[in-house]
């Protein structure tokens, strides 16, 4: 899910550079979109931490699971 959303945010950031290249002529577009971009900046970051820990809950998991052994039921 986190790679299908990071995926909507390269879109939306691609276009972005679009339409600023597009508004040359209008400082307040440029000025959203700037705004736009920003927050798909700090979304993106926001994806990889997302990934970061959903990776290191995995492997807590796979860890507490190989340390109790079999008779352990999985969440």
């Amino acid at each position: 899910m986190v790679h299908d959303f990071n995926n909507l945010l390269f879109v939306i950031g691609g276009h972005c550079e679009l339409l600023n290249v597009h508004c040359q002529g209008s400082p307040q577009a440029r000025a959203d979109l700037a705004v736009v971009a920003d927050a798909v900046s700090r979304a993106s970051m926001l994806t990889a931490e997302l990934r970061a820990m959903a990776i290191a809950v995995a492997d807590a998991d796979a860890a507490a699971a190989e340390s109790t052994g079999p008779h352990v039921a999985a969440r």
